[in-house]
């Protein structure tokens, strides 16, 4: 009993197997029932093979389509510059299939260049809004005449009133309510025009008109104003056609003084 005990070792590891789990082969040998019976079943299988079995062979690759999943791909099949091809007149890249360059109008079917020209439609000017700053500009994009239309019109008109003193006392107080109506009513409109479109400055230099010591400083600033900056065509040309008409004024009632007529201003006498 004893010796069958001893006798009971594991041919793989050489532990002895009494008492524990073991497995007994064909040969009557004892292995451990577990890693080393596995190992001992493979050595087996591998002597009954004649040898390591060679690994089977590994398939090529398969060649995957563009685009198939694939985003970028799909984008650089899609790409009609794939197939291009160089222009033969200006060397310019043109996509597969293309018969005219786009750049040199060249057609590749004819050997000719065609000539492109590029028509833009004219669209209208529109006016430019007031931004409150000095623009040479006498509202040219409004209705109604221009400002040199109203300027001849006011001045023709204004002057004729102004040359009344020649026929009269009466003419001279018709021409001199006349021209100071019209100066008013430009005065006014310049200087509302000047705070309406940002010109601060010129509109308060059209209310210091109205003030003593400074009234004459402010009407050649107003005079100015009204000649370069003012961008209300009407009030503009109003004020400068009283302006000039106020010379032909002064002329006509010279020339009455000069032929002997008199005229009453305010209890005094002019001329005689």
């Amino acid at each position: 009993m004893a010796a069958e005990s001893a006798s009971k070792t594991c041919v793989v590891c050489g532990q002895d197997v009494a008492g524990k789990p073991r497995v007994k082969d064909a040969a009557g040998r004892y292995m451990c029932a577990g890693a080393c019976h596995e190992k001992a079943a493979a050595a087996a299988k591998q002597r009954a093979g004649g040898g390591t079995p060679a690994p089977p062979p590994k398939a090529p690759p398969v060649a995957r389509p563009m685009g198939d999943g694939n985003v970028l791909g799909g984008l650089i099949a899609a790409s009609p510059m794939l197939n291009s091809a160089m222009c033969t007149e200006c060397g310019n890249p043109m996509p597969g299939g293309a018969v005219l360059c786009t750049r040199c109008g060249f057609n590749t079917q004819t050997g000719k260049s065609l000539r492109t020209a590029v028509i833009r439609d004219k669209q209208a000017k529109e006016p430019k809004a007031a931004s409150g700053k000095y623009h040479n500009k006498y509202a040219s994009g409004e209705a109604g005449p221009s400002f040199w239309k109203l300027l001849l019109v006011e001045t023709l008109i204004l002057s004729a009133v102004a040359c009344l003193p020649l026929v009269g006392a009466e003419g001279f107080l018709v021409s001199l309510i006349v021209l100071a109506v019209a100066s008013l009513i430009a005065w006014i409109g310049g200087t509302v025009a000047a705070f309406k479109n940002g010109q601060t400055i010129w509109g308060v230099c059209g209310v210091c008109m109205i003030v003593p010591l400074v009234n004459f400083v402010a009407g050649l600033g107003f005079l100015v104003f009204n000649l370069l900056f003012n961008e209300d065509k009407y009030s503009r040309s109003l004020y400068l056609a009283t302006f000039i008409a106020s010379f032909v004024f002064g002329a006509a009632i010279g020339i009455a003084i000069a032929t002997g007529q008199t005229f009453d201003l305010f209890g005094r006498t002019l001329g005689g």
